[in-house]
Formats: structure tokens, sequence, C-alpha cells
């Protein structure tokens, strides 16, 4: 090793080639490659009021209704962790496929504009009867929650 931290290479000669010719003929190869690299620019976002100012602006309505969408699946999954856990396996799939109808239908609503509270508190109280055992109220204010949380997401469009 010449102070280097790289291992020296022995290269076996090759009939009619130098070794210096190989070399060379090498190191222009690593500088090809190193040239058809394409560099991607690092787009790491500050906050996420960058993303959410860049998506708003640039953002065509199928990907604003995209990014509803999954705020409004957001909003819904939240405190649902525990519950859905003790679920049997076909009552979380279940919970699971009513709960992304709901929110695509609740996305539908607050895009055309025509908010109604007890439409989306219906959606949302039909989606947690699934749930075994659970007392009325409790599903009519876990739905009027997340209907006051969605209705303010609504509102800061």
């Amino acid at each position: 090793m010449n102070g280097d931290l790289r291992p020296e290479i022995k290269i076996p000669p090759v009939e009619g080639v130098s070794n210096a010719d190989f070399v060379a003929s090498r190191e222009q190869a690593v500088e090809k490659v190193a040239e058809n690299i394409i560099r991607v620019p690092d787009t790491t976002p500050l906050n996420d009021q960058l993303i959410s100012a860049q998506q708003a602006v640039s953002a065509t309505p199928v990907e604003n209704q995209r990014i509803v969408l999954e705020k409004v699946e957001k909003i819904l999954a939240e405190d649902m962790d525990n519950i859905f856990l003790s679920l049997d396996v076909n009552q979380q799939a279940e919970f699971k496929k009513r709960g992304e109808e709901v929110s695509r239908q609740i996305t539908k609503i607050l895009s055309k504009g025509s908010l109604s509270f007890k439409k989306i508190v219906n959606l949302i109280v039909s989606w947690l009867r699934i749930i075994p055992h659970v007392n009325r109220f409790y599903l009519e204010q876990e739905a009027k929650i997340k209907t006051d949380k969605i209705m303010r997401l609504n509102s800061k469009k």
C-alpha cells in the first residue's frame, strides 16, 4: 500500500496491451460512467407547510382530491387503532374496507362544495356501527368529533 487505504491490485499482463494502456483505459471508463450518472437534486422539504403550499399552487384537481382523501382517512383513523386491533380478522377487513368507502364519499361531498354536516355524521356513524358492543352515544360523539375536524379541514381550503 502506498499510503492509500486501498490495497494494491496486481493486474495480470494481457498480450498486446501494456499495463499503462490498461490503467489509462480503465480510468477513461470510470470517467465516462461518472459523466453518465444522473444526479437528482435534493428536494427535501423544510417542513410540512412548504409541501402544503407547493401542493396547493401546483397540484391539479385530481391531486388536490387525493390529498384531501388522505387527510380525511387520517382523521377517520385517529384513535381507532385500539378498537381496530380488538376486532377479529374478518371484522378488521370489513372495518377497513368500509372506512375507505366512507372517506371517498366524504371527499366527494367536500369536493362538491355543498357541505352537509348531517350526511358526514351519518356516514361516520354507519361506519363505526361495525364495531360490536359499542354504546350508541359513543358512536355519535366520535362521529361528531371527526366531522368537526373534517369541516375544519375543508374551511382551511
